[in-house]
């Protein structure tokens, strides 16, 4: 009885798909395994910290203030201001073969001639 067992566990062993198909399954288990406990842990951080009052209280004490959220009108408001749109220039990129510094060095004789033309 023995020696029919070890002999069939050898011959499993000495199979080669057996060894690589359950070298793999094992690293998928154990990577299953892992992924879900790194992620549990994660899940048990997030619900414990949650929102720390405490801190907020500690901070606003020090003279920090939670930004408050902006709408979307008052950033395009901020951003259109400050964007200066009358002087604005296309610059095209280089092309495959083209040099850039040749390029850009008659794009910005162009640009100096149209400030020098405007005065």
């Amino acid at each position: 009885m023995q020696n029919t067992f070890i002999y069939r566990l050898k011959k499993l062993m000495s199979d080669k798909q057996f060894r690589y198909a359950s070298a793999f399954s094992a690293f998928m288990l154990v990577g299953w395994m892992g992924l879900r406990e790194f992620a549990q842990i994660r899940y048990d951080i997030k619900k414990r910290s949650g929102n720390n009052d405490e801190f907020e209280k500690y901070a606003n004490s020090l003279g920090f203030e939670k930004a408050k959220p902006k709408s979307t009108e008052e950033l395009y408001k901020q951003y259109v201001e400050k964007a200066d749109l009358k002087s604005w220039h296309n610059i095209r990129g280089p092309r495959e073969g083209e040099d850039s510094r040749v390029i850009q060095e008659e794009l910005r004789r162009k640009m100096k001639d149209e400030e020098l033309s405007k005065q």
